[in-house]
């Protein structure tokens, strides 16, 4: 009987710019016996507790460039995969990411999950 799936297998960034962020994950090792429809990906600012919703991609899509973030404020950033029996436990970053100037392209960095 399908389950839901497991949490995405990673959470990069890519790139950090003034305003945006670009990440990227990795599938989860189990899909739950159901195809992966799709990520939704989630912030949080630094010093609150709730997390927003920022979109929901399709499955074949493992990146997403949020933008409209705030200069200077600490962002965390977490994913979800969803299939058709529910929304996996989300992966999220165990560091924030301050957009900055200046910054231009940035060396991948990983974000190590636990299992």
């Amino acid at each position: 009987m399908p389950d839901v799936p497991d949490k995405p297998a990673s959470l990069d960034v890519d790139e950090v710019t003034r305003e945006s962020v670009t990440l990227s994950w990795q599938p989860p090792k189990d899909d739950g016996g159901s195809p992966i429809l799709s990520y939704i990906l989630e912030r949080r600012e630094q010093g609150r507790s709730m997390w927003v919703k920022v979109t929901s991609v399709d499955a074949d899509n493992l990146s997403q460039c949020v933008k409209d973030l705030t200069e200077g404020k600490e962002y965390y950033f977490r994913v979800s995969a969803k299939n058709e029996v529910g929304i996996s436990e989300p992966f999220e970053m165990p560091a924030s990411i301050t957009p900055k100037s200046g910054f231009g392209r940035l060396t991948r960095v990983t974000a190590l999950g636990r299992s």
